[in-house]
């Protein structure tokens, strides 16, 4: 008997060719519940919410010590009973006061999809390095290709505290600062450094790994950026590739020696400020 984990999973990577017309939304999720044969009628909002569940944001005194244990922040997690409440509630919760929840697992798919993607192109380049390196970025930036439209409302997804309704996000769009990208473009850099056969260990592992998360964020929010969302969607993810290309080669050897460290940080700082005030213009 499929499990509810293994029936949210495949509702999540059926939906991923809807999004692009249906955008990142419950709705998308109920539209790819018929291809599911586990879900053998339409699929309801409080089944949906059960799969996807939006707990709101725990009070202060929410805390426990085994949370702190287990690294979770000491949070204190929300039991079954909970949950399911939590689920009732929501499912019930009129349409234009839809929970994050479902939305925001249709992201974390979507990402996770963008990185396989990713590794498979390079790994078949056969190339390895920066010429790997470049490769990924590539794929991983046409990637975003179809939804375009929907990335700024997918970035805020990521960040957006657990009790924001769905039609709130326009309350934190364009993207307000490259923050909500820190997680995402963390995992991205992790799997590049990877899949480019990087041998790299100690600090320079972790250099890498900062150097190749900063240039991919750069390049990500310059698709957001006022100047370039005019222009047709080929001409924008054409230069976001070349801004990637050029950023990878000019830090080629930034952060490689003890005394470029220095020059290295001092540039992932300015890079971060100032695609910030790019967003925000």
């Amino acid at each position: 008997m499929p499990t509810a984990h293994s029936v949210a999973r495949q509702l999540t990577r059926a939906a991923l060719p809807l999004v692009p017309e249906h955008g990142f939304t419950a709705d998308t999720l109920v539209r790819a519940a018929a291809s599911i044969p586990a879900l053998s009628a339409p699929l309801p909002g409080h089944a949906l919410h059960a799969l996807f569940p939006s707990p709101p944001v725990a009070p202060p005194a929410a805390f426990s010590l085994r949370g702190l244990a287990i690294g979770n922040g000491g949070r204190r997690s929300l039991s079954r009973q909970e949950l399911i409440a939590l689920a009732r509630r929501e499912g019930t919760a009129p349409r234009d006061r839809e929970r994050t929840g479902p939305a925001r697992a249709l992201v974390h798919e979507w990402l996770a999809e963008g990185r396989r993607v990713m590794v498979q192109h390079v790994r078949s380049s056969g190339l390895k390095g920066d010429k790997a390196v470049q490769v990924g970025l590539r794929e991983r930036l046409r990637y975003n290709e179809g939804v375009l439209d929907q990335l700024p409302q997918a970035l805020a997804l990521l960040t957006a505290p657990t009790s924001t309704y769905l039609s709130d996000l326009r309350a934190v769009l364009p993207v307000p600062s490259p923050t909500p990208h820190l997680y995402h473009v963390a995992q991205i850099a992790q799997d590049l450094a990877k899949a480019s056969g990087s041998e790299a260990q100690g600090t320079d592992w972790y250099s890498l790994r900062l150097r190749l998360g900063t240039v991919y964020a750069l390049s990500e929010l310059s698709l957001l950026a006022p100047s370039s969302s005019s222009l047709p969607t080929p001409d924008r993810l054409a230069a976001a590739v070349a801004l990637s290309e050029q950023l990878l080669d000019r830090t080629g050897q930034l952060g490689k020696e003890v005394e470029n460290v220095g020059l290295f940080a001092q540039w992932v700082r300015k890079s971060w400020v100032g695609i910030g005030r790019s967003v925000l213009a």
